[in-house]
């Protein structure tokens, strides 16, 4: 659009009067823009001629042209990220030095220089499971009781995984005619069982594997003063490699109200039956036995007593005036006299046998209520005294049985030699007899 048509657009003419153009003239301009410089040459045009107009257009022109370029040499960088920079070869190696300032054109330059550069870390080991986040289920090891059905289980759950790894570590024992539990705690096959299976030291016997197999060891040490005994398996691993073995757990710090486990093979073991795993809390721990109310019977003995985190804590010994009162003995005793027990020592009191104790011969059902008679060893004290199998002892020396673990307390107090009475029941019949106690076989 030309200046005379500008003007014409504004209402103005080019024969308007003096006054109006220098009124006109005394508009201020505005700032920035060819659309203000037409406008301003529009109001001139009348007051000087056309050449000195086009003059001053072309001069405005060229001074708004110079003042944009100024204002764009002021504006910010927006469109134009800087160029990263070279890391210096003096910096440590992968290291990530924090942006000046959290602007769009710094996301855009390592937007586009790819991900930011990780500081060096050494290589650490995964985190130990349950280290900082337990399972649910120890919110229901540490409450009086379980509340709920889903508290119940929880603790179903747990025993049959803990069932999983504590089983193939439990044994069978059998010396001579002895049945009884052990426990593989070494990868080399030693066995923890309670003094009064292993007996006498360097006598052979046999150990059934959780999956019915069998080998061949040799009993080791006993402190017949708590009933602790060794065994080590002599025969090779069947599967090769190492035994499958627990690991000792501390039984210093158990508590009262523990939840634990116990197991073995009560009764004996029998074919096709895996140790039997039971479930129970502790009564009383000591420094010399624990009482748990896990239940036991006969064949339990040597087994092994498990905290709720699969180590063992305890032997299985005997039980006490019920089936759920039973004696255990602490791991930290085998611990502190393993060398000992190692080296086929016999030590400690006579209570429950040992090579020159005293000896019966005999081995009883371990019912809270009774003491049956399961096995009878040929030519023994009780054999010709004339014990049979099935009888049940109701009285030693005139004091009353319960079951066979207070019988096995009466007999250690004995001294080989001595005559003691005892009666028996016979299906209806009562009948009386005599006994003489034997040494136990060396």
């Amino acid at each position: 659009m030309n200046c005379r048509a500008r003007v014409r657009a504004i209402g103005g003419s080019p024969g308007q009067t003096i006054g109006n153009q220098r009124r006109a003239a005394q508009t201020s301009v505005p700032r920035g823009g060819e659309k203000g410089g037409c406008r301003m040459a529009s109001r001139l045009c009348g007051s000087v001629g056309r050449p000195f107009a086009l003059a001053f257009v072309v001069l405005l022109g060229m001074a708004l042209s110079f003042g944009a370029k100024a204002h764009a040499g002021d504006a910010p960088r927006a469109t134009e990220p800087e160029a990263p920079q070279a890391e210096s070869p003096q910096a440590p190696p992968h290291y990530a030095a924090p942006a000046p300032r959290a602007t769009e054109p710094d996301v855009a330059r390592f937007v586009d220089d790819g991900p930011a550069p990780q500081a060096s870390e050494p290589d650490l080991p995964p985190p130990a499971p349950r280290a900082t986040e337990p399972p649910p289920v120890y919110d229901v090891l540490v409450k009086a009781n379980p509340e709920g059905v889903r508290d119940l289980r929880l603790l179903q759950e747990h025993v049959r995984e803990l069932s999983t790894r504590i089983v193939p570590c439990t044994v069978g024992i059998a010396v001579g005619a002895a049945q009884g539990s052990g426990v593989l705690i070494s990868a080399d096959g030693y066995v923890l069982t309670a003094g009064h299976v292993s007996g006498a030291a360097n006598r052979s016997c046999m150990l059934i594997l959780h999956d019915g197999r069998v080998v061949r060891g040799k009993t080791l040490g006993a402190n017949n003063g708590i009933d602790s005994g060794m065994i080590k398996i002599t025969d090779p691993n069947p599967d090769g490699g190492p035994w499958p073995h627990a690991e000792m757990g501390n039984s210093e710090r158990l508590e009262r109200g523990q939840w634990c486990l116990a197991t073995g093979h009560p009764g004996g073991y029998q074919r096709g039956r895996a140790p039997v795993v039971r479930l129970g809390r502790i009564l009383t721990p000591r420094d010399t036995e624990i009482t748990t109310d896990c239940t036991l019977v006969g064949g339990d003995s040597g087994g092994p007593l498990w905290d709720m985190e699969g180590r063992v804590i305890g032997i299985n010994s005997r039980i006490g005036g019920s089936l759920t009162q039973n004696i255990h003995v602490p791991v930290d005793t085998y611990r502190e006299t393993w060398t000992r027990l190692a080296k086929a020592e016999i030590w400690g009191g006579n209570q429950f046998g040992g090579g020159g104790g005293p000896f019966v011969g005999i081995v009883g059902e371990e019912r809270a209520d009774s003491c049956r008679v399961t096995i009878v060893v040929p030519d023994s004290p009780a054999a010709k005294a004339g014990i049979k199998v099935g009888d049940v002892i109701k009285s030693f020396g005139g004091d009353g049985v319960k079951n066979f673990g207070q019988l096995v307390e009466m007999i250690g107090r004995r001294k080989v030699g001595d005559k003691v009475a005892i009666e028996i029941a016979r299906g209806e019949e009562s009948i009386k007899l005599e006994l003489e106690i034997g040494r136990r076989p060396g």
